[in-house]
């Protein structure tokens, strides 16, 4: 017999996907594209039964939707969208196709999977005692607080310089760029795994919130350069960490605090969808509910990479593994080019670079025009509906990894908050994000001294005790 909290479920999904059927049928919305929207909209709700085991789940989900169900969403339904809209019946039907491939993925390797029981025949290391626990929580902080300072003088560096150029002309810029010293632009480069280090090692509130609203407010000044993905990210890993830390007994966020994150939602949506014609010079007259449509509108297409990954694909063919490029360039460090450059575009492993300049032309491209990528064009560009798959089953699987964040095993914790938001990212950008995320120079570097330096210490204070 099913329980009453699984019948809840059941009637919530069937209801929903009436709901869209219904919407489908009077809107004249594609089939396909109800249905995508109906499998999406399943998992939401069997996710929301346990917000805080699913949160990670249910974030991606929600940059899922953003990016790549948003403006289809307003389109189809509500046949109201300023923005390019790639409307090939086969490029459409093929992303569709590729949208319920990659969902039904993303559930296998979430649910299906039997992590527990892989798990346990993995042998990790000792779980980390509590004295090493204590020294590697206090040079983590120490080391946070301590070139806090100097990445919030490199961001108004860099606030000052898209100011003196431009939004668009800083993305054109191949070399230059932001001119800031050797001895401030050094420290920050630690300053964001400390952070995660930090947090892996579960603090309690007193520790934790200030360091998390330094973390925070660093976003915030990101904004001012334009780029509002830096204050979205440290917003929602913020909100996962403390959803994650929530299942203890003192609980770090409470339904009052969701009803009001779940309030204030539309005017941050607003406001992120005014700065983008803030940032770019042009002006916006509409109400508040067009504000938050045109945030989706906007933000959602990502969707048209997929569908120009089709209709591009004699332009792609010279480059075999795009899914790669994030690796290539920055953990590697084969890549010669960087910017909107034409080498870059031409002779690059960016499937964004590429991309853009096939749809926008090499004027706007050099301008600094961009479409972004997405994991599942580039999973289609290099291996078909099956790397779609395969990498979907990878990302569910990783995602339910984030979930089960333990202070037992801080460095996995701080490596799996560190590749959180390049996993949160991939509906609009690369599917290897989150292993140059997590395998950076900076990542190893701040890690590696963090652990080297814990284990001096505790070997000093092994000897005095013994001797």
């Amino acid at each position: 017999m099913w329980s009453k909290e699984k019948k809840r479920i059941l009637l919530c999904v069937a209801g929903a996907c009436i709901l869209i059927a219904a919407l489908r049928v009077f809107c004249s919305a594609d089939r396909l594209f109800a249905f995508v929207l109906m499998l999406w909209v399943s998992v939401v709700i069997v996710g929301m039964s346990d917000i805080s085991a699913n949160i990670v789940m249910l974030m991606f989900l929600m940059t899922f939707f953003t990016f790549l169900l948003g403006r289809e969403t307003v389109y189809c339904f509500f046949h109201t969208c300023d923005y390019l809209i790639a409307d090939d019946p086969a490029a459409s039907k093929h992303t569709y196709i590729s949208l319920l491939l990659s969902l039904a993925g993303l559930c296998v390797g979430y649910y299906l999977i039997p992590h527990e029981k892989i798990l346990q025949k993995v042998k990790w290391k000792p779980e980390c005692s509590d004295q090493m626990l204590y020294l590697l929580r206090r040079i983590s902080m120490y080391l946070f607080y301590v070139t806090c300072p100097f990445m919030i003088i490199a961001i108004f560096c860099e606030i000052r310089y898209v100011h003196q150029v431009g939004y668009m002309e800083s993305y054109a810029a191949v070399s230059g760029g932001v001119q800031v010293p050797f001895f401030i632009k050094l420290p920050p480069v630690m300053c964001i795994p400390a952070f995660f280090f930090f947090a892996a090692t579960f603090p309690e509130k007193k520790e934790m919130y200030p360091a998390m609203g330094l973390y925070i407010f660093q976003g915030v000044l990101g904004l001012l350069t334009g780029q509002r993905h830096r204050f979205v990210m440290p917003v929602l890993i913020s909100v996962i960490y403390c959803m994650i830390r929530s299942r203890e007994t003192d609980r770090w966020i409470s339904k009052r605090h969701l009803i009001f994150l779940a309030g204030l939602t539309p005017f941050l949506l607003s406001g992120l969808f005014l700065m983008d014609h803030l940032r770019l010079g042009t002006g916006f007259e509409g109400s508040f509910l067009e504000t938050v449509s045109g945030f989706f509108a906007s933000q959602g297409g990502s969707i048209n990479v997929i569908k120009y990954g089709k209709l591009f694909e004699g332009g792609l063919k010279d480059v075999r593994f795009f899914s790669f490029s994030n690796i290539i360039y920055w953990v590697l460090r084969l890549e010669p080019y960087n910017g909107n450059s034409m080498e870059c575009a031409l002779h690059g492993y960016s499937f964004a670079d590429r991309i853009s300049y096939l749809i926008y032309g090499e004027a706007e491209y050099l301008r600094g025009r961009g479409a972004g990528s997405c994991y599942i064009a580039e999973l289609y560009h290099d291996f078909g509906y099956t790397g779609i798959i395969v990498g979907s089953i990878l990302y569910g699987s990783i995602l339910y990894q984030i979930s089960g964040l333990r202070k037992e095993h801080p460095l996995k914790g701080a490596f799996l908050l560190s590749i959180t938001g390049g996993m949160l990212y991939a509906p609009r950008g690369a599917f290897d994000l989150f292993v140059a995320n997590g395998f950076s120079r900076r990542n190893i570097a701040a890690f590696g001294g963090i652990v080297s330096l814990a284990f001096l210490i505790h070997k000093i204070k092994s000897r005095k005790e013994s001797a």
